[in-house]
């Protein structure tokens, strides 16, 4: 139910009226049961209220007296997205995501945090934090790891310099002193870049053999237009040819027929003539 009334301002507001048909409790109550059909409760509002619309039909969704329950009357709407098209694009998308997982793994799970590309010679840090080797180098080169002391001639103890992790604040400095490749790592890694690459592989001869066979049906389709005209104007070159005959034959006809019709003048005027010579005689 709907209608539209004067607000304050003198403008025109549309004004609804929402009923709850849930078979489960509201949140807000304590009930232990769903909705029941009730009378619509008093509106003020549509003592001053204009063009106001009711439903007309039977409800789609309704209380059904014999289950006791609310559900479809009527068969429920279509949705707006049909679900072929849906399946489609679920399908394309799972395919891209399946040419595209392994590639991400590589990048999110596997990459440096210093060059942010995929690691090469991989170490991992004290504190979990993965780098390659040569970055973290890069990154701690010219620092001492130790500060050797003196004075007045003497040798002091000599103190260890903190070296920070790049990435979080932990002293890396006993890690950078004997810095160790993680092998299984790198072994994930080098199989993960393999099979990217069979991927890869098989995703190009796809393509290269979408390609063909889109050229083979570009080719057959022109061959069979070729066809298709050049019967055109055979089948044109035909009728041609076969009017001109008719034609022709209509002409000698024409022709035949003028020839005996001045013929049979010729043979009426000469028996005239005859006919007068013999009444003169």
């Amino acid at each position: 139910m709907c209608w539209r009334r004067t607000g304050a301002q003198g403008f025109k507001i549309c004004q609804y009226l929402f009923v709850r048909c849930d078979n489960s409790p509201a949140p807000w109550t304590s009930d232990e049961r769903g909705d029941r059909p009730r009378p619509l409760p008093v509106i003020k509002e549509l003592k001053e209220a204009f063009d106001t619309t009711k439903r007309k039909e039977a409800p789609s969704w309704g209380f059904d007296t014999a289950d006791g329950i609310w559900k479809w009357l009527k068969p429920p709407p279509d949705d707006k997205v049909k679900s072929e098209n849906s399946g489609k694009r679920k399908r394309r998308a799972a395919r891209k995501r399946g040419r595209q997982t392994i590639r991400q793994r590589l990048l999110r799970e596997f990459s440096c945090l210093i060059c942010q590309q995929v690691l090469t010679m991989p170490v991992t840090t004290t504190c979990g934090h993965n780098f390659c080797k040569t970055c973290l180098e890069n990154t701690f080169s010219g620092k001492s790891l130790i500060t050797r002391r003196s004075a007045a001639g003497r040798t002091l103890r000599s103190i260890k310099n903190v070296m920070h992790c790049p990435f979080c604040s932990q002293d890396i400095a006993d890690f950078l002193s004997n810095i160790q490749l993680n092998r299984e790592v790198m072994d994930l890694i080098e199989r993960l870049e393999k099979k990217t690459e069979k991927n890869e592989g098989g995703s190009a001869q796809q393509v290269s053999e979408n390609e063909e066979a889109e050229n083979d049906d570009e080719v057959s389709e022109n061959e069979e237009a070729e066809n298709d005209e050049e019967e055109s104007e055979n089948e044109e070159g035909e009728n041609d040819e076969e009017a001109s005959e008719n034609e022709e034959a209509e002409n000698e006809a024409d022709f035949s027929e003028e020839s005996e019709n001045e013929q049979a003048d010729d043979t009426e005027e000469a028996s005239s003539v005859n006919s007068d010579f013999g009444d003169e005689n």
